[in-house]
């Protein structure tokens, strides 16, 4: 695992969804009744395009003090039984069904909620990216003229979580998945944080990989992603993804 603060912008979209592609010219837009065509071969694995790889994305944003007296394994993780992950020596496997029971429980007493759900397809091997974010207008200086004008600077920064997500069937119902994410937050008035991590789960087809939280009381990568704070309470994201042929 290898985890980067370092100062560096994300592009900014919401809810974006971008299916990386080689360089030139950009293709010729599509008819709506192309579009439809289009989707209905993706789904049928038809295309001739090798877009055969949906990976179903969710994330959740869990209360800090939850997180840390929740004493499922945390951290990059799935199911067990299915292949498992080495975070720092420590093994994790987690992500099957008493997981996601605690994570429904949470969800309807509000202590969990799930920021989003959507999906992205792509080819073996090649990558695919989500992004959540917004800007947000953080104000620098107060400038106070002789005539009484007064002028506020600011400066615009980002918050919000991006993943990019690399997967690769391996042809015996397993599927390896390269996973990017990086969460930029406030930590106060011009202060913007952003992390971000990289990491490889070979899985079955359709098991949950899970990315976040602490393993037991050893802090994994859960103070890494987390995203904002509201009344002294700092909130973590959870990131459960699922690859399927497609």
């Amino acid at each position: 695992m290898r985890i980067h603060p370092v100062a560096r912008v994300v592009p900014l979209a919401v809810a974006l969804i971008a299916l990386f592609s080689a360089c030139g010219d950009p293709p010729r837009r599509r008819s709506r009744d192309e579009d439809d065509d289009w989707a209905k071969d993706a789904r049928d694995g038809s295309t001739g395009q090798g877009l055969n790889v949906r990976v179903d994305v969710q994330v959740y944003e869990v209360d800090d003090r939850d997180a840390e007296s929740w004493s499922f394994f945390w951290g990059a993780s799935v199911p067990v039984g299915s292949a498992r992950l080495s975070f720092n020596g420590l093994r994790v496997a987690t992500g099957g069904a008493s997981f996601f029971a605690r994570l429904s429980t949470w969800q309807k007493s509000s202590s969990v909620k799930r920021k989003t759900e959507s999906f992205l397809v792509t080819a073996d091997g090649h990558a695919a990216s989500l992004e959540v974010s917004e800007r947000v207008a953080e104000p620098v200086t107060i400038v106070f003229l002789d005539n009484g004008q007064v002028i506020d600077t600011y400066r615009w920064s980002n918050a919000g979580a991006y993943l990019e997500v690399t997967p690769q069937r391996n042809g015996d119902g397993t599927v390896t998945v390269k996973v990017h994410p990086a969460v930029a937050h406030r930590e106060g008035a011009g202060r913007t944080s952003f992390k971000e991590l990289d990491t490889e789960v070979t899985v079955k087809e359709g098991d949950a990989i899970v990315i976040g939280g602490n393993q037991t009381s050893q802090d994994t990568i859960g103070s890494t992603l987390f995203s904002r704070w509201e009344s002294s309470r700092r909130y973590r994201l959870v990131f459960v993804l699922r690859a399927r042929s497609w």
